[in-house]
């Protein structure tokens, strides 16, 4: 399974666990939002590339191990404790190239 990292605060010094990163798997070395801002985060999975747009700028592009499953669900999360919210949740089916 993978996670785009969502949570802006709970780092703990390991930019694998930053905001825009890959939980993980892929680090983030820059943090972009601050707690409590808004922002846009995009994740494309397309054929074994996820690629994650933090507010627009790339922080991820991550290749999928070929052992990986080819599908799966989607979920949202909150671990931190605090208020979590979402707004203009969008799953759009991509063209297989």
């Amino acid at each position: 399974s993978f996670e785009a990292q969502i949570a802006s605060t709970n780092s703990a010094g390991n930019p694998k666990y930053l905001t825009g990163a890959l939980f993980g798997k892929a680090a983030f070395e820059e943090s972009l939002v601050s707690p409590g801002e808004w922002f846009t985060l995009e994740a494309r999975c397309r054929q074994r590339k996820i690629t994650l747009l933090l507010n627009g700028r790339r922080t991820v592009d991550y290749e999928i191990p070929a052992n990986s499953p080819k599908s799966g669900y989607i979920a949202l999360q909150g671990w931190s404790g605090g208020p979590i919210e979402f707004r203009r949740i969008e799953v759009r089916a991509v063209d297989s190239e």
